[in-house]
């Protein structure tokens, strides 16, 4: 008798974008921890507030929101705001998603700093430098675009005052259960 098995097709997007929405929030947290010893005051409060969100799955998309629609389509994920996420199945679409990027998404994200398209294996962090321009400040692997993305979370994380932005998912999160 002849086993067969049956082999269910995956959808790369979908696993590239679990994967980048694990790392982000990995990184997120180690620099949450780490900035939380050299803050004081408020500032001690928020970060801890951000990294019980960050250990809570059900506020993952405060944080890291995905399929976020606007008016030229659907940002993958975007970290605060601040942070753009295209994800590509192959390398060779980078320069599409590129192309998405600047024509469909950063005339609705104001407030973008940086662009990352990636497919998981291969990474292009970009600074945003205006609406329609952005600059590629890292290009490669995955490994050494750990501490680019790092250091912007960082940059991210204090521009933000160490706070949570203002969307209203985490608005009801703080007020859930006392209605």
């Amino acid at each position: 008798m002849q086993l067969m098995l049956s082999v269910t097709r995956v959808r790369a997007h979908e696993n590239i974008r679990l994967k980048v929405a694990q790392l982000i929030l990995r990184l997120t947290k180690k620099i949450t921890s780490r900035l939380k010893s050299i803050v004081s005051g408020l500032d001690v409060y928020r970060l801890e507030k951000l990294i019980e969100f960050i250990d809570n799955i059900e506020y993952w998309r405060i944080i890291i929101p995905q399929e976020i629609g606007v008016i030229g389509g659907y940002v993958d994920m975007d970290l605060f705001g601040r942070i753009i996420f295209e994800f590509k199945s192959k390398e060779a679409e980078f320069d599409d998603g590129y192309k998405q990027v600047i024509s469909r998404y950063l005339p609705f994200y104001p407030q973008a700093k940086y662009v990352v398209i990636t497919n998981w294996s291969s990474w292009r962090i970009y600074k945003v430098k205006a609406v329609n321009r952005l600059e590629v400040i890292y290009d490669g692997d995955r490994r050494n675009a750990i501490p680019i993305l790092e250091r912007i979370i960082e940059d991210i994380l204090k521009l933000e005052g160490y706070k949570i932005p203002p969307y209203p998912d985490a608005i009801a999160g703080v007020f859930k259960g006392l209605f």
